[in-house]
C-alpha cells in the first residue's frame, strides 16, 4: 500500500494541535473521510463483487489512491479498506 497524504491540505487549526505532524498517511480504520470527500464518489458493490453495505453505509473510492472504502454514511468513518 502506498504512504499518501489522503485527506489534502490539513485546515489552520489542525496546526495547533498537540501532537499534529505533517506527512503521508495511509487509510485506515475509524479515520474519517473528513471535509475533502469531493474527491470521493460512491461505486455499485456489484460491479465490484462486494458484498451489500449494511445499513447506514456505503463504498465510495478514493481518487487519489484507487482504495475502496465502507464508510458510514452520516460520520464518514471508515469501517473498511478495499484495497485496489
Amino acid at each position: 500500500m502506498r504512504n499518501v497524504w489522503y485527506i489534502g491540505q490539513p485546515p489552520a487549526s489542525a496546526y495547533r494541535k498537540a501532537g499534529f505532524q505533517l506527512g503521508y498517511k495511509p487509510w485506515t480504520r475509524g479515520d474519517r473521510l473528513g471535509d475533502y470527500n469531493r474527491s470521493y464518489r460512491e461505486v455499485d458493490y456489484r460491479s465490484y463483487r462486494l458484498n451489500a453495505p449494511p445499513r447506514g453505509h456505503h463504498y465510495v473510492r478514493d481518487d487519489n489512491t484507487g482504495e475502496i472504502i465502507l464508510a458510514a454514511i452520516a460520520t464518514g468513518i471508515i469501517a473498511s479498506i478495499i484495497l485496489n
